[in-house]
């Protein structure tokens, strides 16, 4: 019994246990593949493709980096193919805006239903700050009011639209859009605070008509 119980037991870790180069290839999957960049006449911003199915990917990104643009590309990674983008949808309550692709992609990210975020929740910001390829950072929530939070995460400007990641169910779930980097005095940018719209404003963005 007690060499069956062994067995047992190095079989369970056998298939639970992850190597850290699996667990890297994890997080790439699901928080940095989904990511995309986004060009307009107008500058860059970032996105996060959140459903890819029947010919088409769908990218949740902030209203501002396209409003009053004609032509938004997209850039898909990480293999860095190039699409032009529509305007599927547009937030009535926030800034959060739905973009349309056509063709679908290897990776997209799960949405959180966590309607209930709370501070000192650990996060990953993944965005293409500064027109980079998307790259990650960490921090963590530190307030909530409402659509909205603030987190220390290290934002800078061209992060918005980006998505903010919180493992749940051994999954990383896109838990918030970015949309600002903090004013102090409403002139000097405070990088490390960043400002996003949580799941609540992203599901109401999904239930509008």
């Amino acid at each position: 019994m007690k060499t069956l119980a062994v067995l047992l037991a190095v079989l369970i870790l056998a298939v639970t246990w992850r190597t850290p180069v699996m667990e890297i290839q994890k997080k790439r999957e699901e928080m940095l593949y989904p990511t995309v960049t986004l060009q307009t006449e107008k500058g860059m911003g970032t996105g996060v493709i959140f459903h890819t199915e029947e010919g088409m990917s769908l990218i949740l990104t902030a209203k501002h980096v396209i409003q009053n643009t004609e032509q938004v590309v997209v850039t898909i990674y990480p293999d860095e193919r190039m699409y032009r983008a529509t305007i599927f949808k547009e937030s009535i309550n926030s800034d959060l805006a739905v973009l349309r692709i056509k063709g679908e992609v290897p990776f997209a990210a799960v949405l959180s239903t966590n309607l209930d975020l709370q501070v000192f929740t650990e996060i990953y910001k993944v965005g293409g700050g500064g027109g980079a390829d998307p790259y990650p950072g960490t921090g963590i929530i530190t307030a909530v009011d409402e659509m909205l939070m603030t987190m220390d995460t290290g934002t800078v400007m061209g992060d918005s639209g980006g998505g903010l990641f919180a493992l749940e169910e051994d999954e990383y779930r896109l838990v918030g859009i970015i949309i600002a980097v903090s004013v102090l005095g409403g002139k000097l940018p405070v990088y490390h605070r960043g400002i996003a719209h949580n799941t609540l404003a992203i599901w109401d963005l999904m239930t509008q008509p």
